[in-house]
């Protein structure tokens, strides 16, 4: 059941609002650089990072019966978020072999 609800709430997302700027806020700047020139696999670390926690509380919630529905419920929000910072490396950040190239 979980499964469909993902890509029920996956497949919500039209694509106009995959194509929009997320968030043009001035916390997204550090050290005079946009975001979209901060390296990558620093964030795609903390995506592999993610989909740990989401597979350590699904291995939780078939161990604990009671609160194992809350547990799968919190397992598919991780992985949602981790799936859609993905999705934002892929499609507004600069490579990092491009930076490289840049300079």
């Amino acid at each position: 059941m979980l499964n469909t609800e993902v890509v029920k709430t996956f497949s919500s997302f039209r694509f106009s609002e995959l194509s929009q700027p997320i968030c043009s806020s001035p916390l997204l700047r550090i050290s005079g650089k946009s975001a979209s020139q901060m390296p990558s696999t620093a964030i795609l670390q903390e995506v592999r990072q993610l989909y740990g926690v989401s597979d350590r509380l699904d291995s939780l919630a078939e161990q604990h019966p009671v609160i194992s529905e809350a547990l799968l419920v919190i397992s598919g929000s991780v992985r949602n978020t981790a799936t859609l910072l993905e999705v934002l490396v892929a499609t507004k950040m600069v490579p990092p072999s491009a930076l490289d190239s840049a300079n």
